[in-house]
């Protein structure tokens, strides 16, 4: 069921689209695991990379896309986060 959604998305979407989708929902979803990892509350990571701490919570609801900047910054602040 869900590879032909991904299917039917893509078609519809296109194949360029799609990827972005996907680039997002990964980088949203390594944010998540590294501020888990790093036993970081939202306002935490949100204090660590200057931002307001709703600015995190709509980035980890998919409400808002995460720049590449204010992830390269998360990760660099968080020791643990090499493994990403």
């Amino acid at each position: 069921m869900q590879d032909n959604f991904r299917r039917w998305l893509t078609k519809t979407i296109g194949k360029d689209e799609m990827k972005h989708l996907e680039q997002r929902a990964t980088l949203r979803a390594q944010m998540i695991k590294g501020r888990h990892d790093c036993q970081m509350s939202q306002q935490d990571l949100a204090d660590e990379i200057s931002v307001a701490k709703s600015t995190i919570a709509r980035i980890e609801a998919g409400k808002m896309s995460p720049t590449q900047q204010r992830y390269r910054k998360s990760r660099i602040r968080c020791r643990f986060l090499s493994l990403l």
